[in-house]
């Protein structure tokens, strides 16, 4: 069995991937409204460490988007941090801030993991199958989903495909900030976005 298709006979398996909408407010203009993504980038657990030049890191409620005002408004509030110090956390997500677009170049099939439904903002059941997409599509790109697949929306199903492929050119990269609820002795003390010049993946657990 192939790796691309070992992995999504575990996604219909587990289907372990949720979009929603988060608790912040709805950014206007924003494609697709303000989704959030349960996962990380990549493979495997990442494990954090604070790589900054200062002794505090600023935390936040929620995960908001660059380009919002109450982002700006709410200052969040300071911890105490020194370099090297690991950051553990209990909930990581992708924020979806831009959808990108996608272009079918000529008739194509690529893999995929269709969901059945998005109820209540989040993705619900599904089973793998190849799509046939003609010349001309359009797809918005959601997200990248690692192992060379993307999260794209298609005559109203949400699907994580295959990318790559000769078929397919790239229009716009969707615009994307990951987030992580970081915790202290176990217990959540707030979100903060992962800056990697600020906030380093050491290693990543398998």
């Amino acid at each position: 069995m192939t790796g691309r298709r070992y992995f999504l006979i575990l996604l219909m398996v587990l289907n372990v991937i949720g979009c929603g909408r988060g608790e912040q407010e709805r950014d206007d203009g924003l494609i697709g409204g303000n989704l959030i993504l349960d996962r990380w980038p990549g493979e495997g657990v990442p494990v954090l460490a604070w790589q900054g030049s200062d002794d505090s890191l600023r935390v936040y409620s929620q995960p908001r988007g660059t380009d919002s005002t109450r982002a700006a408004a709410e200052a969040g509030r300071q911890i105490q941090v020194i370099p090297g110090q690991r950051l553990p956390w209990d909930r990581s997500v992708i924020r979806i801030e831009q959808p990108g677009k996608m272009e079918i170049t000529e008739d194509c099939i690529v893999s995929g993991f269709v969901y059945d439904a998005s109820e209540d903002g989040r993705l619900q059941g599904g089973r793998a199958r190849d799509i046939y997409l003609p010349a001309g599509t359009i797809l918005e790109v959601i997200c990248y989903a690692a192992e060379g697949f993307y999260i794209c929306r298609y005559q109203g199903e949400d699907i994580e495909m295959e990318a790559g492929r000769p078929c397919q050119r790239m229009l716009a990269e969707p615009q994307t900030r990951w987030w992580v609820r970081i915790t202290e002795d176990g217990e959540p003390i707030g979100w903060v976005p992962v800056d990697t010049d600020r906030i380093a993946v050491i290693d990543r657990r398998f």
